[in-house]
């Protein structure tokens, strides 16, 4: 992990990092969140689908990853790609939340390929609602698109596994989580 410093203002631990191919989700489970951290980063780097113009979603679960989320999540997000302009998103839906614009979504090509960083805040903390926010950037039709926001999901129960996936299609690249003390 380069050139980003968490919010949280403690050391950064990587925790596990998965590098996959030809995949429907990438998820993170079994006691992989826990107590130990407040906070907790995820990476994606040189991500590429099996289907073209799709986007990235998430979702959380507070049973280890057994069954996700589905009802409470709230996002805003402000794409804009080369200052041509954007959308502001509202409610999530579906129990995930997506976190690029769709119609200018991931490709099929290494030229296509996309990375994100998604800060998690206090998944633990039985407060009702989670916080999160991202960045990332992916390259489309021969410019780049940056994708930014923020969420989280109203839930009491501590939020203990994470599952990324598509809008379609299978899912190429690799994933990191890294714990904040």
């Amino acid at each position: 992990m380069t050139g980003f410093s968490s919010s949280g203002g403690g050391s950064i631990k990587l925790i596990n990092r998965q590098v996959v191919a030809g995949v429907s989700s990438v998820d993170f489970t079994d006691g992989i969140i826990d107590t130990a951290y407040k906070n907790f980063i995820f990476e994606g780097h040189d991500i590429v689908t099996s289907s073209d113009n799709v986007s990235l979603l998430f979702k959380l679960s507070s049973d280890g990853g057994a069954t996700f989320l589905s009802s409470h999540f709230y996002k805003t997000r402000s794409d804009r790609e080369d200052g041509a302009g954007g959308a502001d998103g509202g409610a999530a839906s579906a129990g995930q939340i997506l976190m690029n614009i769709v119609g200018e979504g991931l490709g099929t090509t290494a030229g296509n390929s996309g990375e994100f960083t998604l800060e998690l805040k206090n998944p633990s903390n039985p407060v009702y609602f989670k916080s999160c926010h991202w960045s990332g950037t992916h390259w489309r039709a021969a410019h780049m698109v940056r994708n930014q926001g923020s969420g989280g999901v109203g839930t009491g129960a501590e939020i203990n596994a994470v599952s990324f996936l598509l809008t379609a299609g299978l899912v190429s690249g690799e994933f990191s989580i890294y714990g904040v003390l």
